[in-house]
């Protein structure tokens, strides 16, 4: 693993943060990838294929037990693709990145340049959540057999992406879904986008950083577009404890 990783947010999510220290781990429904969360294998299951299927053989049920018979030798499946299934709903992740540089992704993820990206520190941050990948990107899928490993199936649904994607060099945090504490020592920087200032009160995000002193550690670096090359450079870092409101003037 990288020794920094990186999460780029809205500057309202980036607020939420700083003021709530939390994280958010989305479920794979959740996610801008119509594949995540598939089954790859034949046939090939989405969730809601799934559910259909698991519900349509659980009202056999009754059958199979009174005869004794599985006519499509359908239980073990199905039995497989539930336990699949109840796990995923249980499996989050927190998508972050090796590369806080990105334009696209400054432009995807971050509000078109009107948000923030984070710095975190990869090992303390793996203290609390001790599983994190890489996401592997890939010309075809990944066929799971989820009767060897299901939680490797699981895992693999989850960090198996198409080539299109690996601009993103996708690093996951997993952890069950939703909204969840963190150690805040994790984060070491804030790179607030070009066009940040324009978008957001900054007496709002100065209130936000003195919401907790360990944010004094903190570096915060403001992007600033190239003159001559198609490049964001980010200005030396600077203590908010330095900050006061002159510090980033509207242009």
């Amino acid at each position: 693993m990288p020794k920094y990783i990186y999460k780029y947010v809205s500057a309202k999510t980036l607020l939420t943060i700083l003021k709530d220290q939390t994280l958010k781990f989305s479920s794979p429904e959740q996610f801008n990838d119509p594949f995540e969360g598939h089954l790859f294998q034949p046939p090939i299951y989405t969730l809601g294929t799934a559910t259909k299927f698991v519900e349509e053989k659980f009202s056999k049920l009754k059958e199979y037990f009174l005869n004794g018979t599985d006519k499509d030798n359908d239980l073990p499946l199905m039995y497989n693709i539930r336990c699949f299934m109840m796990q995923l709903a249980k499996t989050g992740a927190f998508c972050c990145t090796e590369n806080h540089e990105n334009i696209l992704m400054w432009s995807h993820y971050a509000d078109c340049h009107k948000g923030a990206c984070l710095k975190f520190n990869t090992e303390i941050l793996q203290k609390q959540f001790s599983d994190i990948r890489r996401v592997i990107y890939a010309s075809g899928m990944d066929h799971l057999n989820i009767f060897e490993n299901a939680n490797y199936a699981i895992k693999n649904a989850m960090t198996y992406k198409a080539l299109d994607w690996h601009y993103e060099k996708e690093i996951r945090v997993f952890n069950q879904p939703g909204i969840i504490k963190y150690d805040v020592a994790a984060l070491e920087a804030i790179y607030l986008g070009v066009n940040f200032i324009k978008n957001i009160d900054m007496k709002i995000f100065f209130d936000a950083y003195q919401s907790d002193e360990r944010y004094a550690k903190v570096n915060i670096m403001r992007g600033q577009i190239d003159d001559s090359a198609f490049v964001i450079h980010f200005n030396a870092h600077i203590k908010i404890g330095g900050f006061n409101e002159n510090t980033f003037k509207k242009t």
